[in-house]
C-alpha cells in the first residue's frame, strides 16, 4: 500500500492543489465538478512546466517548495473561507450515475492488460504483454527526464530531442523524487489519474458547448465507441487488425499507453473553458482556455497547430459575420502563451530531424489496398490521377471513398452536413460550434495534405493524432445528433436506441481487448537483468553512457541511462534518426566487440563510461584508440582507457571505462 499512497500524496501536492490555488487566483467560480477537473489538468500542465525549468537548473527538489507555496495557499483560502458554496455538481440520479458507471468500466479496461503488465513476478522477474504495445519508448523519457533537462534520446546517446514530454518530466519527477517504480507510474497510476480526467473533461466540454444528454452520449462514445466499422471489414473482407492505419482506431493509442489519452486529458478542459467564456465573456475563462490550450503542446504538440488554424478561421468567420471578436482574442492570447514554449524547443536546436511540405497524401489508395479491394483502388487511383476517368471508374472510386469513410469514421458520417453546414451557417450563439466545426476539418484535411515526417521516413503518419482529433469531434457532432433526435423518446425507446449504437460502435475495442488477452506476446526481463539494471542505476551518474552488444537490447528501458544504440523495434529508430546515423553507430558497437583492445576511439566518440556485456564475455584490461586514427604511438596508455570489471551476476557483467 505504500507505492499508491505516495502516489496520491504526489498527485495532491504538485498536480492537484497547485491547480486548485491557480483556479483560485484566476477568479474562477464552477461547481464542484468543474473545480475538480480543471485543478488536475490546470495543475498537471503546470506542473510540467515547473518540473522542466527546475530540473533544466539542476535543482527538481524545488518543485517542493512549488508544491508547498501551494499548500500555505490553500491553508490560507481555507482560514478566510470561500466566497459562497460552489454550486453542486451534476444530479446524482442522472449524470453523477452515468459518469460513475463510464468510470467502472474504464477501470475494467485498464485492468484487462495495463494494470497487470510489467509486475513483478515471484521470481523477481518482470513480463510486459507486448501485444499492442507503444510503452517502452515512453519509459525511457521517463528516466531520461528525471535527471536531464533538455534530454537526449536515451537509446541513442548525444543525440538532442525537441519533442513533448511533458507527460514523462510529471512520471521522472514522481520516479526520481518519490521513489515510485517507472512501470507502475505508466501502466497503472497515471493512465487512471488521467483517465478519469479525460472522463470528466470530455463530459464538461460537451456539455458547456451542446447539453447534458449530448455529453453523456458523447462522453461514452469517446471513450469507448473507437471510431469507425472496422470490425466489419475485419468480417467481410478479413482484414487484418493493424494492417491499415486508418482501421487501428484511436482507442488502440488510449491504451497502448501513447500521449493522446493525455493531451486530450488537458485540451478538452480548455475546450470547456473556452465554451464558458464564449458563453459569458469573462476573462478567466479566457486566460484558462488559453492556458490549457497552449500546455497542450507540452504532451502532444501535433495539436496546437490545428487549433490555432482553427480559431483563427471561425474567429474571422464570427468576426466577418458579427464582428465578434472572441475568438480572434482566444487566437490571439494563446498563440502568446505557446510562443515562449515554442521558443524553448527552437532555441536548443538540433533533436529530431522534421521535414514539412504541402500534398496530397493519397490515404484512400492505401486504405483500399490494404484492404485488398483491388478494383475499388484502381477506379480511385485513375480518377484521382487523370490517367482512367470514366463513368464507371467514378462510381467505384466514389464506393472506394465510402468504404474508407465508414471504415474510419463510421455511424458518425451521418454528422457531416450538418457540420459542413454549420461553417457557412451560424447564429450568435453558436460561435464555440463553429469552432469545433472549423477544427474537425481543419484537423481531417491537416492530415491529407499536410506532410509531416521524420528524418525522411515515407509517410506521415505522425500526423494520425491529429486526424484521430478530427474524428472524435466528429462522433461529437453525431452525439449531439443522436440526443437531439431521441430527446423526446420514451426511456426504452432511448435505451434501445443507445444499445443499438453501442453494439454497432463498441466491437472494435471489444476486439481490441480481446487480442490483447488472447495472444498477449509477452517478453519476460529476467531478474538478474532487472538486477543489473539496479546496480548500474546505484553506482554511476545519472548521464553516463552504456556500451553493449547490438544483440542485446532493452537496457535503457530498465535502466536510468543512455546506451548508444539500442536496435530494439520499440526504439522506432526510423523516426528518431537518420539511416547513416543507424549505419554508423551499428558499426561503431561491432568494431569495438571485435577489436576492444584497439578500438577506444569508439568509447571516446560516445563518452561512454560503462559496458554492459553476457557474463563470461572477456575484455582486455585497456582499450586504446588505433593509432592510425589518433596519431598516437602503439602502447602509449595516455591515448586509451583502462577497462575494470565492476559487477556480474550469472548473466550478465559490468564493465567500468576509466
Amino acid at each position: 500500500m505504500v507505492s499508491p499512497l505516495t502516489f496520491l500524496a504526489g498527485l495532491v501536492a504538485v498536480i492537484y492543489l497547485p491547480g486548485r490555488s491557480l483556479l483560485r487566483l484566476s477568479g474562477f467560480r464552477g461547481d464542484r465538478l468543474e473545480s475538480l477537473a480543471l485543478s488536475c489538468a490546470l495543475g498537471a500542465g503546470a506542473a510540467a512546466l515547473v518540473i522542466k525549468g527546475a530540473t533544466a537548473f539542476g535543482r527538481p527538489r524545488l518543485v517542493f517548495v512549488w508544491a508547498a507555496a501551494a499548500l500555505i495557499h490553500a491553508a490560507a483560502g481555507l482560514r478566510r473561507g470561500s466566497r459562497g458554496p460552489a454550486p453542486p455538481g451534476p444530479r446524482p440520479a442522472r449524470a453523477g450515475v452515468a459518469l460513475a458507471a463510464m468510470a467502472a468500466i474504464l477501470l475494467v479496461v485498464l485492468g484487462v492488460d495495463n494494470f497487470r503488465n510489467g509486475l513483478v513476478q515471484p521470481d523477481g522477474s518482470r513480463v510486459v504483454n507486448m501485444r499492442f504495445y507503444d510503452g517502452f519508448i515512453r519509459t525511457s523519457m521517463i528516466r531520461e527526464v528525471s535527471h536531464s533537462v533538455p534530454p537526449q534520446l536515451p537509446f541513442a546517446a548525444g543525440t538532442p530531442l525537441n519533442y513533448h514530454y511533458g507527460l514523462d518530466l510529471i512520471a521522472g519527477f514522481f520516479h526520481a523524487q518519490l521513489g515510485l517504480d517507472v512501470l507502475d507510474l505508466y501502466h497503472r497510476y497515471l493512465p487512471a489519474f488521467f483517465f478519469g480526467l479525460l472522463l470528466l473533461g470530455t463530459f464538461l466540454f460537451i456539455r458547456q458547448l451542446f447539453s447534458e444528454e449530448s455529453a453523456l452520449w458523447g462522453t461514452f462514445l469517446v471513450l469507448f465507441g473507437s471510431g469507425g466499422l472496422y470490425f466489419a471489414a475485419s468480417l467481410l473482407l478479413g482484414a487484418p487488425q493493424g494492417g491499415n492505419i486508418f482501421y487501428s482506431f484511436y482507442f488502440f493509442d488510449f491504451l497502448a499507453l501513447n500521449t493522446l489519452l493525455h493531451s486530450l486529458a488537458i485540451l478538452f478542459p480548455g475546450f470547456f473553458c473556452l465554451g464558458r467564456y464564449l458563453a459569458g465573456g469573462r476573462r478567466p475563462d479566457l486566460i484558462l482556455a488559453a492556458a490549457l490550450l497552449a500546455l497542450t503542446s507540452e504532451f502532444k504538440v501535433f495539436f496546437i497547430w490545428p487549433v490555432l488554424a482553427a480559431l483563427l478561421c471561425a474567429g474571422a468567420a464570427a468576426w466577418l459575420k458579427f464582428r465578434d471578436r472572441s475568438l480572434l482574442k482566444a487566437f490571439s492570447l494563446t498563440a502568446a502563451l505557446f510562443l515562449p514554449l515554442l521558443l524553448f524547443t527552437l532555441l536548443r536546436g538540433g533533436g529530431i530531424s522534421y521535414n514539412f511540405g504541402l500534398g496530397f497524401v493519397d490515404w484512400v489508395g492505401r486504405a483500399l489496398a490494404n484492404l485488398k479491394l483491388a478494383g475499388l483502388e484502381s477506379a480511385w487511383s485513375g480518377v484521382v490521377t487523370g490517367s482512367a476517368f470514366s463513368a464507371s471508374n467514378l462510381l467505384k472510386a466514389l464506393l472506394g471513398l465510402a468504404v474508407f469513410l465508414l471504415g474510419s469514421w463510421g455511424l458518425s458520417v451521418a454528422a457531416v452536413p450538418g457540420l459542413v453546414r454549420r461553417v457557412f451557417s451560424f447564429g450568435r450563439d453558436e460561435v464555440g460550434k463553429l469552432f469545433l466545426a472549423w477544427l474537425c476539418g481543419v484537423s481531417i484535411v491537416y492530415f491529407v495534405f499536410f506532410n509531416i515526417r521524420l528524418v525522411k521516413l515515407p509517410r506521415n503518419i505522425v500526423n494520425i493524432y491529429v486526424y484521430y482529433l478530427g474524428v472524435i469531434l466528429l462522433i461529437i457532432f453525431w452525439a449531439d445528433m443522436l440526443a437531439r433526435h431521441f430527446a423526446r423518446t420514451k426511456t426504452l425507446q432511448k435505451t434501445a436506441a443507445f444499445l443499438l449504437v453501442s453494439a454497432l460502435c463498441v466491437p472494435n475495442g471489444a476486439r481490441f481487448l480481446a487480442d490483447k488477452v488472447r495472444v498477449p506476446n509477452p517478453r519476460t526481463f529476467s531478474a538478474s537483468f532487472l538486477e543489473t539494471a539496479d546496480w548500474l542505476n546505484s553506482h554511476s551518474e545519472p548521464e553516463d553512457v552504456v556500451l553493449h552488444p547490438i544483440e542485446m537490447t532493452y537496457l535503457c528501458y530498465f535502466a536510468d541511462r543512455r546506451v548508444v544504440l539500442d536496435a530494439s523495434i520499440h526504439s522506432y529508430l526510423d523516426f528518431h534518426l537518420p539511416q547513416r546515423e543507424i549505419r554508423r553507430r551499428k558499426t561503431d558497437v561491432a568494431r569495438f566487440f571485435n577489436d576492444p583492445a584497439g578500438s577506444g576511439e569508439v568509447l571516446a566518440a560516445y563518452g561512454v563510461r560503462l559496458i554492459w556485456v553476457p557474463s563470461g564475455t572477456v575484455l582486455p584490461a585497456s582499450s586504446r584508440a588505433a593509432p592510425a586514427r589518433t596519431g598516437g604511438e602503439e602502447g602509449n596508455e595516455a591515448a586509451g582507457f583502462r577497462l575494470e570489471k565492476v559487477f556480474e551476476n550469472g548473466d550478465f557483467a559490468l564493465w567500468r571505462v576509466r
